[in-house]
């Protein structure tokens, strides 16, 4: 990817799906111009999907195209959360927290595959009608105080507000969201560069453990025979509930690792060997440049 930003142009903006891509970017791309002995470098645009539509929508606002606020996504959450709790068939949940995220994600994937509100009228059972009346509160909500919900904004914003040219790099795929936003942009002759999706000769494989401990052992040993000997190497293990299992994880590690400093008992420094990492409400761990 750093070869292919040799041409960037100062006016265009790298799109990226994830924060950790784009900051692996950057680090890569400040390194290679060190490496040159260049003193002074300019510093690529690189923005998320999400980064780009909030941008967009400043921009927007700024130029008088939009007048309505932007709502950020914590906030939009808090509001499905009190919903689920004022809702007479969460009284009996136990985590109306944990549906009220569910929830928003709905709404979210909703605007992502372009499912039309039409589609909520068909709607059966106790948790679609109780979907079908968030909605249609949420919507009534965001109108009444013009706010912008982020799942609205790919929608919203002009292809003015995109710059000269984008470059998408990196997306395993697009969603229909995103698909229409880019035909939308191309329409309106906005410079636009698909990259294609990573490749690489992969193989994928797995292992029957006996319970998670196990599981967690065999990974950090799998993880120590592909390192060994390779120096610039990094891997990443993801461990879907590991905000609750951070320090099993983490035993478990230096005892591969560092199995010195973990047998003898006495107190050491974390590691520096790895990095454990949550991503914002999703307990997973670091993930890797893609």
């Amino acid at each position: 990817m750093v070869q292919e930003m040799d041409d960037l142009e100062p006016d265009e903006t790298v799109v990226v799906p994830t924060r950790r891509l784009a900051h692996h970017l950057e680090s890569r791309w400040n390194d290679r111009c060190a490496a040159s002995g260049l003193q002074v470098w300019r510093t690529p645009s690189i923005l998320t999907w999400s980064e780009l539509l909030a941008r967009m929508f400043r921009l927007d606002r700024e130029a008088g195209r939009l007048d309505r606020r932007w709502l950020p996504s914590v906030a939009a959450e808090m509001w499905w959360e009190r919903a689920v709790r004022r809702h007479s068939a969460s009284q009996e949940l136990l985590a109306p927290a944990g549906l009220g995220r569910s929830a928003y994600r709905s709404w979210r994937l909703m605007h992502e595959y372009l499912i039309p509100l039409e589609a909520l009228a068909d709607a059966e059972g106790r948790e679609g009608l109780a979907f079908q009346e968030w909605v249609y509160a949420y919507r009534g909500w965001l109108n009444s105080g013009a706010w912008m919900d982020p799942a609205q904004a790919a929608g919203a914003v002009s292809p003015e507000a995109a710059g000269a040219r984008l470059r998408f790099w990196g997306f395993d795929c697009y969603t229909p969201e995103q698909q229409a936003f880019l035909e939308r942009l191309l329409t309106a002759q906005v410079g636009v560069v698909v990259g294609e999706a990573p490749t690489g000769n992969q193989s994928v494989g797995w292992v029957r453990c006996d319970d998670r401990k196990a599981e967690i052992e065999a990974a950090a040993r799998w993880a120590a025979s592909e390192l060994d000997g390779v120096r610039g190497r990094r891997l990443a293990i993801v461990v879907p509930d590991l905000r609750m299992r951070r320090e099993q994880v983490r035993r478990s590690l230096e005892r591969v690792f560092e199995p010195v400093a973990a047998s003898d008992g006495t107190a050491v420094a974390r590691s520096g060997c790895f990095d454990l990492a949550c991503a914002w409400r999703a307990n997973i761990s670091a993930l890797p440049p893609r």
